[in-house]
């Protein structure tokens, strides 16, 4: 299975309510206060990026 890392908590959220797959959350590695959303790397997710980064909502 391949992962994509999102380090942006609000696009986590976005994410997920677009249905794409949480994996697992890991601590980032070089500031160890904040987390790292992996998220399954699919069609889906790949989209929903997509989709986010149109709508220029996260940048």
């Amino acid at each position: 299975m391949r992962k994509k890392r999102i380090f942006k908590k609000t696009l986590m959220i976005e994410l997920m309510k677009m249905g794409c797959n949480l994996v697992e959350v890991e601590k980032n590695n070089r500031n160890r206060d904040l987390v790292v959303y992996v998220f399954e790397k699919n069609e889906r997710l790949l989209r929903a990026l997509d989709e986010c980064s149109v709508t220029k909502v996260f940048r």
